[in-house]
């Protein structure tokens, strides 16, 4: 024991020694990944980002009824993801959709919230450019979806109100109207729930600010990776042999190796978690909360991240090309797993084999380390990797001493 204790000192000095490194790493790879990510966002974000539909909205009798019913169409989820309404002259309006300052016009009619409220069809007229964007074909596909919950709650209360002057009925005609009518307008107003509670999503769940964070975090720790090679030279090597003749098996050294590496990147995590519960508190958005056991669930991360360093070294670190190995293998990872651009190669054998990539488990456990809302399969799929990595590098280090 005294003997193991006495070479993990040793690593752990040499492994620390190299923290300046570790840190100008940090600062290289994490300056060019923002710029590339800046670069990345603002590109797709012009060309293939959403943009929305600037609506003119003519009211007029500038009706302050009418102009609050149109803020509450307005701040709909469903509506405000696509659209701005603009409230505008009738002549104003039309002339910016004429110079394609505005893609829609929308005019009401002078009582147009009354005639709602009194049940009275009163038109409501849409103005459109033509040859629109796409966006302008999802507004338009919005509005006949509009139309069509209209024409469906119109056609019950007909039918209904037809049944009803044949049949007797307890219930009055202007109740059962009036009914139909509240649940139609409760519906209408719930279904902005549905784009809080069902996201589809190449990500899942999961948050853009949660993927991110947590894959730029594993991304970066798994390229700080190449800053351990010298811990595996020929000369460490010789050494190893000899301690394993004094009884320092080499699944202790294993151990041992792992651990001191581990340690860094675990104190690089922690410097990120810390950051981003300082931003979190600054913000007030709440987007990371403290716990006292998440400092633990990094550590296990670290440590199996090390496991894979380990692993790599002691097959390929005989003539030096472990680093090009894991650099390699960094990079095959990034570009197989989908972790850059989500539902990347979404081909049914792909997207299963993503799982089971080592960055996607990292990843994964870290998003539920950070943010607990991950599952005990992410644990399991960490303690499989460390058993394996840990396995592996420990054989390859035999047959080299």
């Amino acid at each position: 024991m005294r003997l193991l204790l006495y070479y993990f000192r040793i690593q752990i000095k040499r492994c620390m020694a190299v923290l300046p490194a570790f840190l100008i790493s940090v600062l290289a790879i994490g300056s060019i990944s923002v710029i590339g990510i800046l670069i990345a966002g603002k590109t797709t974000g012009e060309k293939f980002g959403f943009q929305k539909v600037q609506v003119a909205v003519v009211i007029p009798d500038h009706s302050q009824t009418t102009e609050m019913l149109m803020n509450l169409i307005a701040g709909m989820d469903s509506t405000a993801a696509i659209c701005d309404f603009n409230y505008l002259s009738e002549q104003e309006a039309y002339k910016q959709l004429e110079a394609e300052m505005v893609d829609a016009v929308i005019k009401v009619s002078p009582d147009f919230y009354n005639d709602v409220n009194d049940g009275k069809n009163s038109p409501v007229v849409v103005s459109m450019k033509e040859n629109g964007t796409f966006e302008d074909t999802v507004f338009a596909e919005l509005l006949v979806d509009g139309v069509r919950l209209v024409q469906v709650t119109e056609a019950a209360i007909y039918g209904t109100t037809y049944a009803m002057n044949r049949h007797e009925m307890e219930t009055s005609i202007d109740e059962m109207q009036t009914r139909m009518t509240n649940a139609y307008v409760g519906s209408v107003l719930l279904r902005a729930g549905t784009f809080d509670q069902s996201v589809l999503s190449a990500i899942g769940k999961e948050s853009l600010p949660e993927y991110y964070t947590t894959a730029g975090i594993v991304i970066l720790l798994i390229m700080l990776g190449i800053c351990y090679e010298f811990l595996y030279q020929k000369e460490e090597i010789q050494i190893i042999h000899l301690l394993q003749n004094r009884g320092l098996h080499v699944w202790k050294v294993t151990f041992a190796k792992t651990m001191a590496m581990a340690i860094p990147l675990w104190f690089f995590m922690m410097i990120a978690y810390s950051g981003m519960l300082i931003i979190s508190s600054w913000r007030g958005d709440h987007f990371l909360y403290g716990d006292i056991i998440i400092p633990f669930r990094l550590f296990l991360d670290a440590y199996c991240i090390s496991s894979y360093f380990h692993m790599i070294y002691s097959c390929f670190g005989r003539n030096g090309k472990g680093g090009l190995v894991i650099f390699a293998g960094n990079i095959l990872m990034c570009i197989l797993s989908g972790i850059l651009i989500p539902g990347f190669g979404n081909m049914d054998m792909v997207a299963h084999m993503q799982k089971y990539i080592p960055i996607t488990i990292w990843r994964q456990y870290l998003q539920s380390a950070l943010f607990a809302d991950g599952s005990g399969m992410n644990l399991v799929g960490i303690v499989v990797l460390i058993i394996v990595f840990e396995g592996m590098g420990a054989a390859c280090l035999c047959k080299r001493i």
